[in-house]
């Protein structure tokens, strides 16, 4: 954030940087390259377990982002690879888009829709998870009987820390949650 700041106050001083030329430009992307891999990775592992578009379009558009890096460094400018990284970048953009609002019509609000992607904690894939009809059966429930309000999250919770000391699979969590 601060060096795209510095750039934006000070674009006269981005000739003076040598990230255009060699090893410099390639550093450059392959540490951007490596932050697209760890997260590919990180949402993808997220996704299997808690099956959120949004983080299904994160590891594409990752994925998009990481051969664009590749292109920009050996890419010619006003050459079919130059087009070629915009449209990439232009498809990263429009799949995170798309994820967005398929998240948003899955959860309803862009609020929850933000707050899955940092998520990676199974107790709350539960309440991420809860369809309506679920959680109108529960309200049901506890509001029958306060004796009994809240047991159906405990329970809930002492299965899924059973199954974390049993060291199951994020996929078993998930159907355990």
């Amino acid at each position: 954030a601060a060096f795209t700041l510095f750039t934006f106050l000070r674009p006269d001083l981005m000739d003076r940087l040598m990230l255009a030329n060699q090893p410099y430009n390639w550093i450059a992307a392959g540490l951007t390259g490596a932050g697209c891999i760890w997260t590919m990775y990180r949402y993808w592992h997220s996704y299997r377990a808690a099956r959120f578009p949004l983080q299904q379009a994160i590891v594409y558009s990752s994925g998009w982002l990481l051969v664009t890096q590749y292109i920009i460094v050996t890419g010619i400018t006003w050459k079919l690879s130059w087009w070629l990284y915009h449209g990439l970048l232009l498809g990263s953009m429009m799949i995170m888009i798309g994820g967005l609002i398929r998240q948003y019509f899955s959860r309803g609000s862009f609020t929850s829709s933000l707050k899955v992607l940092f998520q990676s904690d199974p107790r709350v894939w539960l309440e991420a998870c809860m369809t309506p009809s679920v959680r109108a059966l529960i309200m049901a429930t506890e509001v029958r009987d306060a004796y009994t309000a809240g047991h159906n999250m405990r329970v809930a919770l002492y299965a899924l820390r059973l199954a974390e000391e049993m060291e199951l699979t994020t996929e078993q969590l998930r159907a355990i949650a």
